[in-house]
């Protein structure tokens, strides 16, 4: 059971027991004030008992013994402080009244408590099967077939989705350590290795763990697309789970990871930190109109192409350190804070039109390739980023000739 939809059923009794107790004293003021004359409290009831009680007993023959002022006056001064049967019966009404007005207060009480245990418990069920869940899909995400580590992502994917709370948090963190793990076969790379193949850490990989790979990615992608409008049918999202099921305010760390396959986070929204550092890219990566709030991308390898179009940053970005060994895109990109490019190299060809820069933007020693200049491909740089007239680079870059 959604457990927002608990909280919002116990307020709605919570509530509904102050009204009845508000309801309780509103009629007995009420009735107080009615059957008193429209007097304070009792003194009504007293006054217009007493006042019987006079009329009553007034002599009806001269002898009576009680024509007399003095007896008069003792039986009026007794009535004023013993009320008459009718006083009497009225009390008894408005004690019988507030009786039952506590008793109903404390009915609804008492069914408040026992739906408050019973939402604790049930939470306590959920909790617990959830609990039992996410443990059996980790096992299935540990086994050596690919099937059944395919099914454990889904597995996770649904615990995160049913039970939703930290439980997402939870599940984002054990898809992203599982691609941070050391997957597929790899073995020692040798010289002719490194000139034909990707080599990382000194080591070439036999097979990898792609199908399981393509899989968690695809599962995070989903999670973060959140629905948007825009202006062509091109910037519209369709968001493809419930707004409850989203992990856009989930952390992604993913330092260090070694991806195989194409990452495609394209119109994804990440409203917290996104970790690349150290990261190997080694298929293409695609954050085409993707909204990030805080990324880092330092010393991260970028083997295949790299599209960053239209994408807005909207806090601190680091690239420093960060190698493009393919072409890389950032037209139309927008970056809100501070962006850091010092010692990134550029070894293909690279786009900064219309890339807007709201805050600091530093190019440090970073590197951008001598062969693109001599081939006569012009590398597009960003506007407004002041260049060195000696280079055509932003200050502190510089023309390099790339050994590979």
């Amino acid at each position: 059971m959604n457990k927002q939809k608990k909280r919002n059923a116990g307020r709605k009794l919570f509530y509904l027991i102050a009204a009845w107790t508000a309801l309780s004293i509103v009629l007995f003021l009420f009735l107080v004030w009615f059957w008193g004359d429209m007097k304070p409290w009792s003194r009504g009831w007293l006054q217009k008992k007493t006042q019987d009680s006079v009329e009553v007993m007034q002599p009806t023959t001269p002898s009576d013994p009680l024509s007399s002022p003095s007896a008069r006056s003792e039986i009026i001064e007794k009535s004023d402080h013993i009320p008459s049967n009718g006083a009497a019966l009225d009390i008894a009404r408005i004690t019988l009244t507030i009786i039952g007005g506590i008793g109903a207060v404390g009915y609804l009480v008492i069914k408040f408590r026992e739906r408050a245990s019973a939402e604790l418990e049930e939470s306590r069920l959920d909790q617990r099967e959830a609990e039992t869940k996410l443990l059996a899909a980790v096992e299935q995400l540990g086994s050596g077939s690919p099937q059944v580590r395919i099914a454990g992502v889904y597995a996770l994917a649904d615990v995160a989705d049913r039970y939703q709370g930290s439980y997402r948090q939870r599940v984002v963190d054990i898809l992203c350590g599982y691609l941070r793990t050391e997957r597929g076969c790899r073995e020692p790379a040798v010289e002719e290795d490194i000139k034909n193949m990707v080599v990382v850490n000194g080591s070439k990989c036999l097979h990898t763990d792609g199908p399981v790979e393509s899989t968690v990615l695809t599962v995070l992608a989903q999670h973060l697309r959140q629905a948007r409008e825009g202006a062509g049918e091109q910037d519209v999202v369709i968001q493809e789970v419930e707004n409850d099921q989203l992990w856009c305010d989930c952390t992604l760390d993913l330092h260090g990871a070694v991806l195989v396959e194409h990452l495609d986070l394209r119109n994804a929204t990440i409203n917290s930190f996104i970790n690349f550092s150290g990261t190997q890219f080694l298929g293409p990566a695609t954050f085409l109109s993707s909204r990030l709030y805080q990324a880092n991308f330092w010393n991260s390898d970028f083997h295949d192409i790299a599209i960053f179009g239209g994408v807005h940053f909207y806090s601190k970005t680091m690239f420093c350190e960060t190698r493009f060994h393919e072409y890389v895109d950032f037209d139309r990109a927008g970056f809100e804070g501070v962006v850091n490019f010092d010692e990134a190299e550029f070894r293909c060809d690279a786009n900064f039109s219309n890339t807007y820069f709201g805050g600091k933007s530093t190019f440090k020693e970073a590197k951008f390739n001598q062969e693109i200049k001599d081939d006569g491909r012009a590398i597009v740089l960003p506007e407004g980023v002041p260049l060195n007239p000696e280079t055509g680079l932003p200050w502190g870059a510089s023309w390099v000739q790339f050994a590979d």
